[in-house]
């Protein structure tokens, strides 16, 4: 289980932990003080979510041995506009080019963190904290699960890795049926007005939105059968949901502009909506699931303490 808060490690992790992160503040604060508070959370979330609960200081000094010596942030900091480092910031946004199953799920799906914008899980920019979202709706607890997802059913997992195989689906079924029907050149782009402002063949504008949605699904379809982490199924499933959403609103609004022109300046927004609502409600389906079967599991258990 990721670590969210340094009390869950035991005292000789907890202070290689502490020792650590104080020299990079101090390294840090010295160099750039105007970037040390980012450096210094983005840094933490990082740690803590190659951690859990029974690391050792031994699994603490082999996972702050990726970031190097403490002095090392102090001149990164210096070079922040520096995009060889394959961490940072650059013109104040953070980038992270280093991914894993469990440092991405801990930026798209972490309930007990109330920062609803978080560093890009790969790349420049950020992301969106499904988990956040979720709480502050009051859809779930920030604890609502032991271990997020650890208690998910397998048939759970596989009824929501239906929903980026459907849309996958969608976008290359549609596209066997009606290539025949559809101009050799298709839109592309679309200004603000919804008014197509670029075009492509039929093959490259097919190509992109299904190259967003196949993609990620099958790297889902991939950690599910290799029977990843739990916590990474979930994440896995949730960004392929919400790439093949994209690759499935790109596609439907092309369509929709070659067949049936002119489109309402709202058709855009309305295709790019999904990707933001199909995940969360994918990872929040999961979250609600796990957290039933934990529900389920605590009942068991009382009735069976009950009766000895």
């Amino acid at each position: 289980m990721v670590v969210h808060d340094l009390s869950e490690l035991d005292a000789a992790a907890r202070q290689r932990v502490e020792t650590y992160l104080t020299a990079v503040t101090v390294a840090v604060r010295q160099s750039d003080p105007d970037v040390a508070d980012s450096v210094l959370e983005d840094l933490r979330d990082d740690l803590f979510a190659a951690l859990s609960g029974d690391s050792t200081a031994d699994d603490v000094e082999r996972a702050i041995a990726r970031y190097g010596d403490p002095s090392s942030f102090g001149s990164a900091s210096e070079k922040s506009e520096d995009l060889t480092e394959p961490v940072g910031r650059f013109l104040g946004m953070p980038y992270d080019y280093r991914v894993t199953g469990e440092r991405a799920m801990s930026r798209i799906w972490n309930p007990q963190d109330p920062r609803i914008i978080m560093p890009r899980l790969f790349g420049l920019g950020w992301t969106v904290n499904f988990g956040a979202i979720a709480v502050k709706l009051h859809l779930i607890e920030p604890d609502a699960e032991d271990e997020p997802f650890g208690s998910v059913s397998e048939r759970a997992f596989l009824l929501a890795l239906f929903v980026p195989v459907a849309l996958t689906a969608f976008v290359l079924g549609s596209y066997l049926a009606l290539r025949t029907q559809l101009p050799a050149m298709l839109p592309s782009h679309w200004n603000a007005a919804g008014v197509v402002d670029g075009y492509a063949t039929q093959l490259a504008a097919f190509l992109l939105p299904f190259g967003f949605a196949s993609t990620s699904t099958l790297v889902a379809m991939w950690a599910v059968a290799a029977k990843r982490s739990a916590f990474v199924r979930g994440g896995y499933i949730g960004l392929a949901s919400g790439l093949s959403a994209l690759g499935a609103g790109i596609w439907a609004l092309t369509l929709a502009s070659a067949l049936r022109p002119p489109v309402n300046a709202s058709m855009p927004a309305l295709m790019i909506l999904p990707t933001v609502i199909v995940p969360f409600a994918v990872l929040l389906g999961l979250s609600r699931a796990g957290r039933g079967a934990e529900q389920r599991r605590d009942l068991v258990n009382r009735r069976g303490a009950t009766h000895v």
